[in-house]
């Protein structure tokens, strides 16, 4: 720490300790963390934007634990962090329970289903933990996903490295948007078989353009969507559109996973207007769930020779009346440019 502060270096954050929470008293953590922001604050001692966040605990999910930890941290805590695994990677069935909405709804539960205390414990759950000390230490103190993928030990290979896994990805960045994380920090870039680059050609494995897409189409703001009829095997988010080519002042960009072995339509309001709309359907290749490598609007993504990675190039759907059409296994992204929806605007 001494040595970066010395040389000026920009650094984001710093964390301490990793899944702590049955090795050490939440209190005892608490103190150490206390510890760790006096020494941040002698180091960086001007509040002008350079000094680094202090992160965690990157718990396994324990909301009464973690409330426990914040309640004596101090507001030491900047970005508040757990992690989230809704599967096992020595499961068979893991490749099937991917295209279930059981499976797309553990992440929800996680968050917000409390953990049992003892008898002398009030019960929390990670959002309610999260939500007290917010409201009542740091308003802001964000709450991110420190590590996360599919599967825990490693994944499955030929599953968490395969199209199937984009399932379960779009719609915990989407269903935990909405309950307020800001980030999730994906498990991992290379190493295991959850890695979003292939370990021995650093080719982009499926999941990769899945969190290039929502990188580039979805923003940090939430839209909330009503009307749609109940479709267990659908999930539509919407957010603020930051497409480059976007109409900065009201684009819209919509995520939707459909594992349904049929096509479905979609109609949303906001597309009633003239204009134009952006599409970037991804299917696995050959039309294989588990297939190793994805098509967007029919077409192989692939790196370049010289490593440079693909154009992801839209399809344009001028008619807007018309509905959205999802492939069967797939996932579709979408822009409406010059959407001017009210909940975008400045």
């Amino acid at each position: 720490m001494i040595y970066v502060a010395s040389r000026g270096n920009t650094l984001f954050g710093w964390e301490l300790g990793n899944e702590l929470q049955d090795d050490m008293p939440a209190a005892v953590l608490a103190s150490q963390y206390r510890q760790l922001k006096a020494m941040v604050h002698s180091l960086w001692p001007h509040d002008d934007g350079s000094r680094p966040y202090i992160i965690g605990p990157d718990e396994n999910p324990n909301g009464t634990w973690l409330n426990q930890f914040l309640s004596k941290v101090d507001g030491a805590v900047d970005v508040i962090t757990y992690h989230q695994y809704s599967g096992f990677g020595g499961d068979s069935n893991l490749s099937k329970q991917l295209l279930t909405s059981a499976f797309w709804n553990k992440p929800i539960q996680t968050l917000t289903t409390a953990t049992p205390g003892d008898r002398n414990t009030t019960s929390y759950s990670i959002l309610q933990a999260y939500e007290a000390y917010r409201s009542s230490v740091n308003s802001a103190a964000e709450l991110w996903v420190g590590e996360t993928a599919a599967a825990w030990d490693s994944g499955k290979e030929g599953v968490t490295n395969a199209f199937v896994d984009g399932f379960w990805f779009v719609t915990q960045l989407g269903a935990l948007a909405r309950l307020g994380v800001t980030t999730q920090c994906r498990q991992t870039l290379v190493g295991g078989a959850y890695e979003l680059l292939d370990k021995t050609t650093y080719q982009p494995n499926p999941d990769y353009y899945v969190a290039l897409l929502w990188q580039q189409l979805m923003g940090r703001r939430v839209l909330s969507i009503s009307g749609l009829s109940s479709q267990p095997l659908v999930k539509v988010f919407a957010h603020c559109s930051v497409y480059p080519t976007a109409d900065t002042e009201g684009a819209v960009a919509v995520a939707i996973v459909n594992s349904n072995s049929h096509d479905i339509e979609i109609e949303v309001g906001i597309w009633n207007h003239t204009g134009k709309r952006l599409e970037f359907h991804l299917t696995g290749s050959g039309d294989n769930v588990l297939s190793r490598s994805v098509e967007l609007n029919g077409q192989v993504l692939a790196m370049a020779g010289n490593g440079s990675l693909p154009m992801l190039q839209p399809l344009t759907t001028v008619n807007m009346s018309a509905p959205l059409k999802i492939r069967r296994f797939s996932i579709l992204f979408s822009v409406v440019p010059h959407a001017n929806a009210a909940g975008c605007l400045p």
